[in-house]
């Protein structure tokens, strides 16, 4: 498999480039946390809560330095315009578009560390840089690493720069077996690829920490302590490779009814392949649990491999400070719940 060219990175080569300007339209965006409060924007208590305070740090435009790197990255005299860009929750994503000194005009993907903690962030940083690095030799689009910028020395925090896909997220869908068949395929082609001498992340389990108990909703709460005794059992060590870790269906993007990318790579890691399809079926479970069986039997189908059950135990109760709250049961909580059976099963 043929990697795609990469852009050269220009090194930056000054702080001063479209400084003025890009300073004007920060201060035009900039949230103004007084104003905010007295605004009402926090209810009636005038304190900042913990998902307000990330909804802000995500949403406030990047300081002016920060765009002024971009800027420099791209050989860019000027900003045209910021955007927020919707579906960032572990940092703040923004389209940047700018006037290009070639002529026209450019639009890329800005991604700032807002939300880590800051002894952590640049190696986060790092791994997902080479992370895009590695997708880059796949069949299947992922944005291309522009520049990186991994310990915040000429960025407010920890950013990466990387080129914007086209399409969109799809939760639903009535054409569920093509939907299927090209998701199978994307995850195979990121299968496919050597991570051998690649600094990743390292693969992890989510510990739940607000609901660590059997769900609400459940009337075996035995088998989900049994789960629970299960989950820090050892991680399988065959069928291991390159993955995604976070292969859910907001992550893929599609237009019309084909598939154009996948992003966000900021989990990607070396761990069992099992995780990816698990993991996407931990959505569909929730918004259309009838194709969740039927990625998995496509899955092994054209993997050659036996799914291994524990990726379903480690990514439901991975979950399970969301799925442990639900008062009622349903389809969904149904097959989530055998899902854990026959984990558990499988592991006893």
């Amino acid at each position: 498999m043929q990697a795609r060219r990469r852009v050269p990175v220009r090194q930056p080569r000054s702080r001063s480039l479209a400084r003025e300007q890009i300073a004007r339209y920060v201060r035009s965006l900039a949230s103004d946390l007084d104003g905010f409060l007295m605004a009402g924007g926090c209810g009636q208590t005038g304190f900042v809560d913990e998902g307000q305070r990330a909804s802000m740090l995500r949403s406030a435009a990047p300081p002016a330095d920060t765009l002024a790197w971009v800027c420099e990255l791209l050989d860019a005299p000027a900003m045209v315009d910021v955007a927020e860009m919707p579906g960032g929750s572990a940092a703040a994503m923004h389209r940047v578009r700018v006037s290009l000194r070639s002529g026209g005009e450019a639009e890329v993907a800005l991604r700032r560390y807002v939300l880590t903690d800051p002894t952590d962030a640049p190696a986060i940083a790092g791994w997902e840089a080479n992370a895009l690095g590695l997708a880059g030799w796949a069949s299947v689009p992922t944005p291309e690493l522009l520049g990186a910028d991994v310990d915040g020395d000429r960025t407010d925090v920890p950013a990466i720069v990387m080129s914007l896909l086209p399409g969109r997220p799809v939760w639903e869908t009535r054409r569920g077996r093509e939907w299927v068949s090209q998701v199978v395929d994307a995850m195979l082609a990121l299968h496919e690829i050597d991570p051998a001498g690649v600094e990743l992340a390292p693969f992890r389990r989510y510990l739940q920490t607000t609901w660590w108990k059997p769900p609400r909703w459940t009337d075996r709460p035995e088998l989900w302590e049994r789960a629970m005794e299960l989950f820090d059992g050892p991680i399988p060590a065959s069928m291991t490779g390159f993955i995604h870790r976070d292969f859910n269906p907001g992550n893929v993007l599609w237009v019309r009814d084909r598939l154009s990318g996948l992003v966000d790579w900021q989990t990607a890691c070396v761990g069992p392949r099992s995780i990816d399809p698990a993991h996407c079926r931990l959505n569909l479970f929730q918004y259309q649990p009838q194709l969740a069986d039927e990625l998995l039997t496509v899955w092994e189908e054209r993997s050659g491999l036996r799914f291994e059950r524990w990726a379903d135990l480690v990514n439901i109760l991975g979950d399970l400070d969301q799925i442990g709250r639900r008062r009622q049961a349903n389809e969904a909580t149904f097959r989530i719940e055998r899902a854990i059976e026959q984990a558990v099963a499988e592991l006893t």
